[in-house]
């Protein structure tokens, strides 16, 4: 390290260590730090803490909402001694005189005296009096009674095995999927406290989108903005067409039923972009204004008094497409206080060096690493088409680093 005096922090790690995606950035002047601070993982960090919580609300669990109280167990699991396996209940020492009949799960059963066995399926709760099951494979006969190949095997789950009644299933912050909700039922519980899902009115904007001419409309980017909104769980829904009127812009700052209110376009400061304006005029606290990424970094995300969260999102469908895959999870995770989760890392089969953070499309190889293309258009989707994934590519990335999928 004293060789490295006076150099460069990168000195200081070797040239073959392994990089994930935390590139080293030497900051030594206000703009240095002004870009650090603008980075996409910077970027990120700021929204988790400056966001605020949405209420929590008590009901029945619903996908893509987030467990403000952890979830606790109404009902021990399960609520009786039941049978593991498709076998025979059999009550007090081999061996056992079968009887007729059989034990159904959801159905009721006579109680079985000592030395006699019934028939019992998977999940059938065991009559009384029975103490132990055999499974099928188990089962040997002798004459007309039945004896078991191992006499230390019982196939009864006893109640409460798998859980008592209190016992905590999850934690606060634990992202409600289909998953939990069939472990909440399995475990008597009908309403948990949580967040969410995060409401996002989506708008595009601009007086070019619908004009006509020899080209036909102009592509939006608003379906596959929705979709990328969608698949990290929060509920888009379709706000109107902003023109570049600043009355419009106004009126889409208003509170409603939406917590968040994403526009397509608008996030510069050319004579046509009225989203700072109203922003100004709404008395909104800007918390990002760009972030240091490409394609995509024209980003803004405000809160408005008494309003709604705001992300501005770039104007070309690639930019916006692209944006709103950076912001989905982080925004949604930092309404819902979700607890974090690790990031999937993909392996680069190739870089095309850059020294800025790049969103790029992004394909497997065939070979266990993930292809990145020379280049991407924003002014179309053609480059994402086909593509598995969206990856955070760091700056300098070298074939085999780690680039983070963003979706």
């Amino acid at each position: 390290i004293d060789s490295a005096a006076g150099g460069p922090v990168r000195a200081i790690v070797p040239p073959d260590a392994p990089r994930l995606r935390l590139p080293l950035a030497d900051v030594d002047t206000p703009g240095d730090l002004a870009r650090a601070e603008a980075s996409p993982l910077a970027v990120r960090r700021l929204l988790r803490a400056a966001l605020p919580a949405l209420p929590a609300a008590g009901g029945p669990p619903v996908p893509g909402s987030v467990l403000a109280e952890p979830l606790t167990a109404a009902a021990p699991f399960p609520p009786f001694d039941q049978s593991a396996m498709d076998g025979w209940a059999a009550a007090g020492p081999p061996p056992w005189r079968a009887v007729d009949g059989a034990t159904l799960a959801g159905h009721a059963a006579p109680p079985l005296a000592v030395g006699a066995a019934v028939r019992i399926a998977t999940g059938a709760r065991l009559p009384a009096g029975a103490d132990r099951v055999i499974r099928d494979e188990e089962i040997s006969w002798d004459g007309p009674l039945l004896t078991c190949i191992d006499p230390g095997r019982n196939d009864v789950r006893p109640a409460g095995s798998a859980w008592p009644a209190g016992a905590v299933l999850a934690l606060a912050g634990t992202a409600v999927e289909p998953v939990l909700i069939s472990l909440a039922t399995a475990a008597g519980v009908d309403a948990v406290a949580a967040r969410g899902p995060v409401r996002i009115r989506l708008h595009s904007s601009g007086d070019e989108v619908g004009a006509t001419g020899g080209a036909g409309l102009p592509e939006t980017a608003w379906g596959p903005v929705a979709a990328t909104f969608g698949a990290v769980g929060c509920e888009v829904l379709r706000g109107p067409h902003l023109p570049d009127a600043p009355a419009s812009f106004r009126a889409a700052l208003l509170p409603d039923e939406a917590d968040v209110v994403a526009i397509i376009g608008a996030t510069g400061r050319g004579a046509a972009d009225r989203l700072r304006g109203a922003l100004s005029e709404s008395g909104a606290t800007l918390l990002v204004d760009g972030v240091d990424v490409r394609p995509g970094g024209s980003l803004l995300v405000a809160t408005v008094p008494d309003g709604p969260i705001v992300l501005g999102l770039g104007g070309n469908p690639m930019a916006a497409m692209l944006g709103a895959a950076l912001l989905a999870r982080p925004v949604r995770a930092a309404l819902l206080r979700e607890a974090p989760r690790a990031a999937e890392l993909l392996p680069l089969a190739d870089a095309n060096p850059d020294d800025r953070w790049r969103m790029l499309p992004v394909e497997p190889d065939g070979a266990g690493r993930w292809r990145v293309p020379a280049t991407v258009a924003t002014p179309h989707l053609r480059d994402a088409v086909a593509r598995r994934a969206v990856a955070l590519v760091p700056p300098l990335a070298r074939p085999g680093d780690l680039a983070e999928r963003l979706a």
